[in-house]
């Protein structure tokens, strides 16, 4: 498998598990490192696919918390997916 087919195939693995997460700081949009584990089979796995993503400039992240004095998490975005507009 190329890079490229690689690349190509965690995009299509990854966009479905986009969720909108409630946090402190309002609705978040996005997936954790378990989802990513889950969908790919492997802590290791995942963690080799966020490193291309990142390298490629296709993921983004940021930290979140969900209750008052709990730690942070990071919530993972591919670029350009963003969360569906309520109408």
């Amino acid at each position: 498998m190329t890079q490229s087919t690689y690349i190509q195939t965690l995009v299509s693995k990854l966009q479905p598990l986009h969720r909108a997460h409630k946090t402190m700081y309002g609705q978040k949009f996005g997936f954790f490192v378990s989802d990513i584990t889950s969908e790919l089979g492997s802590l290791d796995k995942a963690s080799k696919a966020i490193m291309a993503l990142s390298l490629e400039n296709l993921l983004m992240a940021e930290f979140v918390v969900f209750k008052r004095n709990e730690d942070a998490h990071t919530l993972y975005r591919l670029v350009g997916h963003e969360a569906p507009s309520a109408h």
